[in-house]
């Protein structure tokens, strides 16, 4: 099983953590100048450059949410040991040495000074900005404009924000993080086959496209990458993989016998739900049997691979919680608990009025918050293993059926021949608002895409597309046209 699903999520979790300390960072340093212009909101020079001490200091922010980021990569070197350790290798080279440790170290170095570099600029930058402006006796709103176009690039600038920079590096560190420590685990125990694995998504380059999956020689594999490609980065291809961005990563490989090949290749299937983002207030109630269900949805693999990208590039927690959630005594035995999960999944708090349970529904999301929450007793059973996966397919393809040709239990009032284009209604309760009308076009999707593509092929297209842009766009909800 590949580790990208996990360095995909830290990857987004730790852009998302230095853009969120960039913009305190900002506001820090606007509220300051805000204090130490005279009454016309102006700036003098001589204040300008007494700010140099505390646009410094506020420029800490910055430094030590690097250093905290550069020390979460120890959870990527555990979960490469844990990986490193099921291959066929002699025992010694499954655990961490004296001189392993001093690696991590360097390494760790090396990543934490790609945000310093970027620390040192901007602090210039941003000091020369100040003072040029106060010399040009600009405005305070003026300056604001500056400042932000500077760290965050909220306003129009020409060059590139240090948030852009710092987001980027946030991400591809802990990429080439990975890269370094793998080839250097990989020579020492004498391994030299690697197998390129991760995930694809729309932009994905065509070179990544073109070797994904697919096994080389450390030899073969330098000489592929003296290539050229667009978006290609340069230097070491265990390091810069695909180019800027890249989340694909290296899998050492161990050279097996033919008679050792297994029948079925094991496939890169990633699991949708687990313990960090994930609540369940029913021990019984097994995520990973959840998990197993989805992946033997026949012909759904990419599809549930889209639905992982998007779950965990926008953090979203899942809540099984008890149907009488609504009483104030049973929210308050799980509130706490959940609000842990949440906020270690989303590194953000859950509003105290997030979670409303409306009528009789089987489950409720927000607009605002990053959750999908699931009603569910004890006495209902559930039991992700028992679930007939044939069953749910086959019922998918029947209601995609009876909606084409109008008739059956859940037969349109107004009929397919009325619906506007790219609008076919599977369901009378598609009928009643878009939200309704999307989520059984999703149900359809997530279960059956085939019976979906030959029910309308061009709504099977627009899901797809919808899907592609849910993952990398920044919103979890927003208003959609068919």
């Amino acid at each position: 099983m590949s580790r990208n699903p996990f360095l995909e999520r830290l990857a987004d979790q730790h852009e998302a953590q230095i853009r969120s300390t960039l913009n305190n960072l900002e506001a820090d340093i606007i509220s300051q100048i805000g204090k130490v212009t005279d009454d016309s909101g102006v700036l003098t020079t001589k204040i300008s450059i007494e700010l140099r001490n505390d646009i410094r200091r506020y420029m800490e922010q910055y430094r030590i949410q690097a250093d905290t980021l550069v020390r979460d990569y120890d959870q990527i070197v555990n979960s490469f040991m844990e990986e490193f350790g099921e291959l066929n290798i002699p025992d010694k080279f499954k655990s961490l040495t004296e001189a392993d440790l001093i690696t991590i170290n360097q390494l760790k170095f090396q990543s934490f000074s790609g945000f310093e570099e970027i620390a040192n600029r901007y602090l210039t930058e941003i000091n020369a900005n100040v003072y040029q402006n106060a010399i040009a006796g600009k405005p305070f709103n003026e300056m604001v404009k500056d400042i932000r176009g500077l760290i965050t690039g909220d306003v129009d600038r020409r060059g590139r924000t240090m948030a852009g920079y710092a987001s980027q590096i946030a991400h591809d560190s802990v990429m080439q993080f990975d890269g370094q420590f793998t080839v250097y685990k990989a020579k020492e125990a004498g391994l030299d086959k690697f197998k390129y694995t991760g995930t694809l998504v729309r932009d994905s380059r065509d070179h990544c496209r073109l070797h994904l999956g697919k096994t080389y020689t450390e030899e073969r594999i330098r000489e592929i990458w003296s290539g050229n490609w667009a978006g290609k980065s340069e230097g070491d291809p265990f390091i810069v993989r695909g180019g800027y961005r890249c989340r694909h990563t290296w899998l050492p490989i161990v050279d097996i016998k033919e008679d050792e090949i297994p029948e079925v290749p094991e496939e890169d299937i990633p699991n949708i739900l687990n313990d960090k983002n994930t609540f369940t207030y029913d021990k019984n109630i097994n995520v990973n049997e959840f998990n197993n269900a989805l992946n033997n949805l026949e012909g759904q693999q990419e599809v549930t691979k889209k639905i992982f990208q998007f779950i965990n590039a926008k953090n979203i927690t899942t809540l099984y919680l008890p149907r009488s959630f609504s009483r104030k005594t049973v929210r308050q035995k799980y509130i706490n608990n959940i609000n842990k999960v949440y906020k270690n999944n989303s590194n953000k708090e859950l509003p105290n009025n997030a979670l409303i349970k409306i009528g009789r529904l089987n489950g409720v999301t927000s607009k605002k918050e990053d959750f999908i929450a699931i009603f569910a007793d004890p006495k209902e059973k559930i039991d992700f293993s028992k679930a007939n996966i044939k069953e749910l397919q086959n019922n998918v393809e029947k209601a995609l059926n009876e909606a084409k040709n109008n008739n059956g239990k859940y037969i349109l009032k107004r009929g397919t021949d009325n619906a506007r284009s790219l609008s076919k209604k599977i369901t009378v309760l598609g009928e009643t608002n878009d939200k309704e009308y999307f989520a059984e076009l999703f149900s359809a999707y997530s279960l059956n895409k085939k019976a979906l593509k030959e029910f309308d092929e061009e709504l099977h297209d627009r899901m797809e597309e919808l899907l592609d842009m849910a993952i990398k766009s920044k919103n979890k909800f927003t208003s959609i046209e068919f």
